[in-house]
């Protein structure tokens, strides 16, 4: 009778019990889940699990991958697998975050700057294509984004006079140079300094074997020659 009753309830217990695993498992590997995943996640962050921590932010961001915030996961599964050093899935990740930034910012430490480049450009992100051109020794480029993108005149004026005293810039650079520094020069009421960066471009161009063609380099031209004709007044 025993043995009848022990059979009985073991045929009772082991489907339950499986019952109990499938919800359970239903509920941690589904969208149900997603509580648990975080706060299991925030913590192997916090104990510096960095690759535990970055598949459980990536499960719990493709289980809400369609509802709006998912890409604060994203990039919390991103930061983690940085951090984890698999730049792959990092880059993979802070793209499926829109951090656009830190996709520049991985790409240029990969090595694929003309990419890294092209994403400034496309996303319009000025202080990290000055960066670039920083990092790339285009300081006239990188002056013109602090002057006219970032209003900083400043750190332009500083980015133009580095450019000009590059040794191996050539003749139409120069040039060019000259007359940013006689843009940025004017702007910031420094008078004598514009009218004498703007004589030694004029001067430059005349010492030219053919005459000037530079489209870029005339159109700047004609931008200061209107800056001294139209000053605008002082506040």
């Amino acid at each position: 009778m025993a043995s009848i009753l022990n059979f009985s309830a073991l045929m009772f217990f082991v489907p339950f019990s499986l019952l109990v695993l499938l919800v359970l498992g239903f509920l941690i590997y589904s969208p149900l889940g997603t509580p648990l995943f975080k706060s299991l996640a925030a913590w192997c962050l916090s104990k510096k699990k960095y690759a535990e921590s970055a598949w459980l932010y990536s499960r719990v961001y493709h289980w809400q991958e369609l509802m709006e915030g998912s890409s604060v996961f994203a990039r919390q599964a991103a930061f983690a697998y940085e951090q984890a050093g698999n730049l792959r899935l990092s880059l993979e990740f802070y793209e499926k975050g829109e951090d656009w930034n830190k996709v520049g910012q991985l790409l240029m430490e990969m090595g694929k700057t003309e990419q890294a480049l092209a994403l400034f450009k496309e996303k319009k992100l000025p202080a990290r294509l000055a960066f670039y051109y920083e990092q790339n020794e285009n300081y006239l480029g990188a002056g013109e984004l602090y002057e006219l993108e970032l209003n900083n005149s400043h750190k332009a004026l500083r980015f133009y006079e580095k450019g000009l005293q590059q040794e191996k810039l050539p003749p139409l650079e120069r040039i060019r140079a000259r007359f940013l520094l006689a843009r940025v020069c004017f702007h910031l009421d420094k008078k004598e300094e514009s009218y004498t960066h703007y004589g030694m471009a004029e001067t430059l161009i005349s010492r030219l074997d053919a005459p000037l063609e530079d489209m870029h380099v005339l159109a700047l031209e004609r931008a200061v020659q209107a800056l001294f004709k139209n000053p605008k007044p002082q506040s």
